[in-house]
């Protein structure tokens, strides 16, 4: 890659999580989601850039926050099996490179809670996963 550019990240990041949950029926970017998903099912958005005072090693960086809304049905998945997997989520997410770690730096993770504010998921239940990673642009 000559130009660094944001999509190729967010594909780096969506193929990480498909490769560690292979039993996922769908991971993708929220913002390409047009109906309701299969679940379970994991979707990436890419909420914040902010501008980092100091280049590093001569890069533009900027510390964007990313967001994982993690879906599953509410039939036959009891809610201490969702919690499970978030867990197991954001331990992933912590200090994760998304297999870049020329462009990305360890990723920081920051929060998980019970999303109930995206109509795109009414009939599911929803976790939102926020971490934030500092990106390297050239």
């Amino acid at each position: 890659m000559s130009d660094t550019e944001i999509i190729d990240l967010h594909t780096d990041i969506i193929n990480a999580f498909k490769n560690k949950f292979p039993d996922l029926k769908d991971v993708g970017s929220y913002e390409e989601l047009e109906e309701l998903p299969k679940a379970p099912s994991l979707f990436v958005n890419l909420v914040e850039l902010s501008a980092v005072d100091e280049p590093i090693n001569g890069f533009f960086c900027v510390d964007a926050v990313f967001e994982a809304y993690i879906c599953f049905s509410f039939k036959g998945k009891p809610k201490m099996t969702l919690r499970q997997f978030i867990a197991q989520v954001a331990k992933f997410i912590n200090k994760n490179n998304w297999g870049n770690p020329i462009m990305f730096e360890k990723a920081k993770f920051k929060i998980a809670q019970k999303d109930m504010f995206s109509p795109k998921f009414d009939d599911l239940q929803v976790w939102r996963v926020e971490w934030e990673n500092r990106i390297k642009l050239i």
